[in-house]
């Protein structure tokens, strides 16, 4: 189960509040929402959409990966038969402040440092994924950044038959999916919100059958791998997944280890401009 504890330090803009700010919070919105609709569906251009130029993912069975990457391995597992839908459960967006600062242009292709006064050229780092530096000439227009994290209740439901006696059965994973976004205004006042990192709280999960009784036997390995290797939050889909052939990432956030408090710290810094280690 969760912690009692408030895992938040502060609090950002996540109801009510300027007009500007609820448009904002429904557009990252719907852009989480898109995950379960999109991949599951196989739109893979409409899910790429929802991603910046270099984003990363991370997933039980992926761990961190590029998000065009993530889309080729998504496709090599549904043509072996992976089949993993989502349940969207309920989105709430944090808005962090608007300031200058760097980010992506809207073209999508390069880092942008914020604009300064005076006739030299300005040289700066973008966000973690942006792969280097970029010169913008002080003649430029003057850019701001806007962040943003979705919080996306979720449940994980992944369909496995048993080798053998060919018992059919789920693997339910309820979660939060964490986004985490920026908006740039460009130089004629355009705007664009941009995923740039997606992760996950694992917080419990079941074997569900399919036919309301059978389900699959566990082996002495398989339980004590359960129990010794994968945390709590996804022990079920995490072995059930290493019998397809996956490396199980073994490391991801959970209400129950050090990563869920260590992501609230990364959620709270990107919010104000920071860049962060996930």
């Amino acid at each position: 189960m969760t912690s009692p504890t408030e895992p938040h330090t502060g609090v950002f803009s996540h109801i009510n509040g300027p007009r500007d700010d609820l448009l904002d919070r429904l557009a990252v919105a719907e852009i989480c929402k898109g995950w379960p609709v999109y991949r599951d569906a196989s739109e893979w251009q409409n899910f790429r959409s929802l991603f910046a130029p270099k984003a990363t993912v991370w997933t039980t069975w992926s761990g961190p990966c590029d998000i065009d990457a993530f889309i080729n391995v998504s496709k090599e597992g549904k043509a072996r038969g992976v089949f993993i839908q989502h349940r969207e459960c309920g989105t709430l967006v944090e808005l962090g402040p608007d300031a200058p600062g760097e980010g992506y242009d809207v073209e999508g292709d390069t880092a942008v440092a914020s604009q300064r006064s005076g006739n030299d050229t300005v040289t700066g780092t973008g966000t973690d994924t942006a792969g280097g530096n970029a010169t913008v000439p002080s003649s430029a227009p003057s850019r701001s950044v806007r962040r943003a994290v979705g919080k996306m209740k979720a449940t994980i439901t992944q369909r496995f038959v048993n080798p053998g006696d060919g018992i059919e059965f789920d693997v339910d994973c309820d979660c939060r999916f964490l986004f985490f976004l920026e908006k740039i205004k460009g130089p004629a006042g355009d705007a664009a919100w941009r995923t740039v990192y997606v992760k996950l709280f694992y917080e419990k999960d079941k074997i569900v059958p399919a036919d309301g009784h059978s389900t699959p036997a566990l082996t002495a390995e398989e339980r004590a791998y359960m129990q010794d290797e994968l945390p709590e939050g996804y022990r079920y889909l995490g072995v059930m997944q290493r019998r397809l052939g996956y490396a199980v990432d073994a490391k991801l956030p959970t209400p129950r280890n050090a990563g869920w408090e260590a992501m609230y710290k990364a959620m709270e810094a990107w919010l104000v401009g920071d860049k962060v280690e996930l």
